[in-house]
């Protein structure tokens, strides 16, 4: 196993080669989550499966554009900009892996994806 440092490289813990949840920044989980919401409440839960992915594509754009620009808050719903860049990113990732060879190709890397250092491998 290889060790996880902190930023100032002390060590931490040992890995066990499994995903860090833990090292996602809990407001932007709670960010997208909200965009989530706020979703479901306009339309309904999932709605975003029923628009084509070329939309998130653009809206994806906006939101980032608006957010480089200065504007960090959505003026519709009090969100960060980025909070709702971070649905679009989910939703154009979720078509991603519609696609069964890129589905097929992606399963196949992250079974066989460790995070230990090549000589431990």
């Amino acid at each position: 196993m290889s060790d996880i440092k902190d930023e100032q490289g002390a060590v931490i813990k040992q890995s066990n080669a499994k995903p860090m949840f833990q090292l996602i920044e809990p407001m932007f989980t709670k960010g997208l989550a909200l965009g989530l919401t706020h979703g479901a409440h306009k339309y309904f839960v999932n709605s975003w499966k029923q628009v084509p992915e070329v939309e998130y594509c653009g809206a994806l754009g906006r939101h980032l554009n608006a957010h480089f620009s200065g504007e960090y808050i959505d003026q519709d719903t009090g969100l960060l900009h980025l909070d709702h860049a971070a649905c679009d990113l989910m939703f154009i990732h979720w078509f991603t892996l519609q696609v069964p060879r890129i589905r097929k190709a992606y399963s196949e890397n992250i079974i066989n994806l460790t995070y230990l250092p090549k000589e431990a491998k």
